[in-house]
């Protein structure tokens, strides 16, 4: 859930910083499927929460899709459901396309002296240093299928980045939810696989 949670944190930075040309009808096109999907997920966050779906602005500036005032609920939902769709779509693409693409890590041994920060920039350091030698390893960059790949990864995760007040609900979320996951291990509670994330 940590993880999730500073993915989403940077696609909604990112989100942020390039949202006027985001929200360009082109741009949108561009990305056409995360544009499908995001709206798709969205537009069933409305319609799950309640809220009256005001419209779809696939062709017109500015967000793709505006519902009414959402619930506590429809907040959660719309919050969580068009990135959970985004990932889901990265994966099928993933899946589908099998670029010629691997990366994979092996988490650090967990030493009881470790602390969690040390711990979290260790398995950052392996995960950039198995991206580098990833893409170092390739023997064609330009083969259509990882190019395919790329085009749907980052159309998915650019159109599907929560903006600030969606943002606000994936962090109480996900981080209100490691942190009871995290408290059950603690305690010997909950499963023993939450013990190394704790």
């Amino acid at each position: 859930m940590v993880w999730l949670w500073v993915t989403a944190t940077v696609l909604a930075l990112a989100r942020a910083g390039s949202r006027r040309w985001l929200e360009h009808p082109a741009v949108k096109l561009a990305l056409l499927p995360g544009t499908l999907v995001a709206v798709v997920a969205s537009a069933l966050a409305c319609w799950l929460s309640g809220s009256p779906l005001e419209g779809i602005h696939l062709w017109r500036r500015g967000p793709l899709v505006s519902c009414g005032k959402p619930t506590a609920t429809g907040q959660v939902l719309l919050g969580l459901l068009p990135l959970a769709a985004g990932f889901g779509l990265v994966l099928l693409a993933y899946r589908l396309l099998a670029p010629p693409l691997e990366v994979t890590i092996e988490l650090p041994a967990l030493d009881p002296d470790m602390g969690p920060f040390t711990f979290v920039l260790t398995v950052w350091r392996a995960l950039v240093d198995a991206v580098l030698h990833a893409l170092r390893s390739i023997g064609n960059p330009l083969e259509p299928r990882l190019l395919a790949f790329i085009w749907i990864a980052a159309s998915a995760l650019l159109s599907c980045a929560g903006r600030l007040e969606q943002w606000k609900v994936q962090t109480v979320t996900l981080l209100g939810g490691w942190a009871l996951l995290a408290a059950f291990a603690h305690w010997g509670i909950g499963p023993r696989l939450f013990s190394r994330a704790w």
